[in-house]
């Protein structure tokens, strides 16, 4: 087994967050009457507490011209609708014909047009019959998300997290994968500037199928390696000593992995509304340059133990975004509880 730890961790975001900005608002011409669950009149409706917590921080943040909501709707299209591996699968087959994405996975994936956040340096590894690769962010959730998508829920768990790097061929247990002992299972740990994607073994009896096809058979879990690319046949059927509470490599107690509705092929990947808006103002604030990816990282990394290892992954994300607001001076704390208290009166009286 081998995993990649020693990576520094650098690098400013605020340039290439701008450009992606500028671009998906160009190339995705955005209506508010898309069909999408995002609306935000609730008809007096219980909102929960994260919800107003969030809508009161957006408020804030729009009133003081700092984020739009428009540019919030195309970061949560994008993310929900039109990235994925689905995208991945279908352009892998020229790129593999070419021995680019092996060669070069970056400049293979960046012909295609997936570029962008969480997708500047990536390294493709490929599945044989000797070797099986995995791939896990033991540190927080890196990965590649203008090629996969956002990561799915399992991903982002403390069980994932933890006990991929102590014992991968338990964890590929999990989803139903056992491999030979003959197989050598390397697990590879994401870092801030490293993605990795995994090409998975073409299944036998597949050479006759089409691109359209073969699309078919590759999963996203296979491009992560917790999975194999299916048969047709299936298609048809149907301890570690911790530096914090984030670093979870080696970790234990956490359980066994188990999936989510939200990992569902056509599922959405947020589970409520408040989710995908922490993403998209955390995304918009990015691109104002006030801060890069490792300051956001350390933001959230920083919380107590006991409050990082009891919240959600967006409830992290959200309290380390409260945090970096106050630190640039750009909304104070009593800014922000205050806005929360308005915005529940507001909801109230509705």
């Amino acid at each position: 087994m081998h995993g990649l730890h020693a990576f520094s961790h650098s690098g400013n975001v605020s340039d290439e967050s701008t450009r992606v900005l500028t671009l998906m608002s160009h190339d995705y011409p955005h209506d508010h009457d898309h069909n999408h669950p995002h609306d935000h009149d609730h008809g007096g409706s219980e909102l929960s507490a994260m919800d107003l917590r969030v809508r009161a921080l957006e408020s804030l943040l729009v009133e003081k011209g700092y984020i739009d909501p428009q540019t919030l709707d195309v970061y949560i299209e994008t993310y929900e609708h039109r990235v994925g591996p689905r995208n991945s699968a279908r352009d892998r087959e020229g790129m593999e014909r070419s021995g680019r994405l092996l060669e070069d996975a970056t400049a293979a994936i960046g012909s295609l047009g997936y570029t962008g956040r969480q997708g500047e340096h990536m390294i493709a590894l490929e599945n044989t019959e000797q070797v099986h690769n995995m791939v896990v962010c033991t540190l927080c959730s890196c990965y590649p998300w203008s090629v996969l998508g956002l990561p799915p829920v399992w991903y982002k768990s403390a069980p994932y997290r933890s006990h991929t790097v102590i014992d991968p061929r338990d964890v590929l247990l999990d989803f139903g994968v056992t491999l030979p002992e003959s197989v050598e299972v390397r697990v590879w740990d994401s870092t801030a500037e490293i993605r990795y994607l995994v090409l998975p073994m073409r299944p036998p009896g597949t050479a006759h199928l089409d691109e359209d096809a073969l699309v078919e058979l590759v999963t996203r879990d296979s491009m992560i390696g917790t999975g194999l690319a299916l048969a047709p046949a299936q298609l048809m059927e149907g301890s570690r000593v911790m530096n914090a509470a984030h670093d979870m490599g080696g970790m234990q107690a956490f359980g066994a992995v188990t999936q989510d509705a939200c990992d569902a092929p056509s599922a959405s990947p947020f589970h409520a509304e408040w989710e995908c808006r922490v993403l998209a103002i955390t995304l918009a604030m990015g691109a104002i340059g006030q801060w890069n990816i490792d300051t956001s990282r350390a933001a959230c990394e920083s919380l107590p133990p006991t409050q990082y290892l009891g919240s959600s992954y967006y409830e992290i994300w959200f309290e380390g975004l409260k945090k970096l607001l106050a630190a640039k001076g750009l909304a104070s704390m009593e800014e922000m509880a205050s806005c929360v208290r308005l915005t529940s009166q507001k909801h109230r009286s509705a």
